[in-house]
């Protein structure tokens, strides 16, 4: 009955065709560019978008704490378009990739992992993805953590590339690009090793966001979080690296 808020920011499909013209993997009611959605069930893939006030009472917060340090901010910034809003924080402009998405997902215990980024190339743009595990221990520091460590440890990284490769050949180009990323780096184990061994190179913006957190939250247990998420990840990339050396 009305057209799209983000009409423009869709040019291959008609104003007035909702949930991007396929209803069956869709619901857009709002028309925003950061999505929010709860994955009920991971095996059976049961979706529901909703809205930031119905994820989960942890969750909310552990975005919200994410959003409040400067570099959450700016990356969340980069997908909005001018009001749109996260709980009380309201984006004044359009930011450079809102022509993309951002979805943010609650999941549960089934994931197993407590954080997973994803892509999804499509004809109007890409949806970048972030499974968040709502079961998470210690989630009051885990979750804004978790939040950092899949955005400036994994997806910034590829993010631009990307891009630049879906402006040029549309999400072909973009799904090649992924694939490549994915040989190149296998569960991210390299971005997982950098935790260790390049934190001024290529950990550094994850690092310089914790920096941030230890501002809104309590230092010594955001510390304490990071140390255990750098053992972790640490024993995680060294373990892909020698299967590859085998394989």
């Amino acid at each position: 009955m009305n057209i799209d808020n983000h009409a423009d920011s869709y040019f291959s499909i008609s104003p007035y065709s909702s949930f991007a013209n396929n209803p069956i993997s869709f619901v857009d009611p709002t028309g925003e560019d950061i999505l929010f959605w709860q994955w009920t069930d991971v095996r059976g893939g049961k979706w529901n978008q909703v809205t930031f006030n119905q994820l989960d009472k942890k969750l909310q917060q552990g975005i919200l704490d994410f959003l409040g340090t400067k570099s959450g901010q700016q990356f969340f910034a980069q997908f909005a378009k001018k009001g749109d809003k996260i709980g009380n924080f309201k984006f004044v402009k359009d930011g450079s990739k809102s022509k993309h998405d951002l979805s943010i997902i609650e999941s549960n215990y089934r994931m197993g992992a407590e954080g997973r980024n994803e892509y999804t190339g499509w004809k109007s743009g890409i949806n970048f993805q972030i499974l968040l595990n709502k079961d998470m221990e210690n989630p009051e520091y885990n979750i804004p953590e978790t939040l950092g460590h899949e955005v400036f440890l994994h997806m910034d990284n590829y993010m631009n590339d990307y891009i630049k490769a879906f402006e040029k050949n549309g999400w072909r180009g973009s799904d090649a690009a992924h694939e490549k990323q994915q040989e190149n780096n296998t569960e991210g184990y390299k971005d997982h090793l950098n935790m260790t061994n390049d934190q001024n190179g290529k950990a550094k913006k994850y690092y310089e966001f914790i920096s941030q957190l230890k501002g809104v939250l309590n230092p010594e247990e955001v510390q304490k979080q990071v140390d255990k998420d750098r053992v972790k990840n640490f024993q995680h990339g060294t373990d892909v690296q020698n299967r590859q050396k085998k394989a």
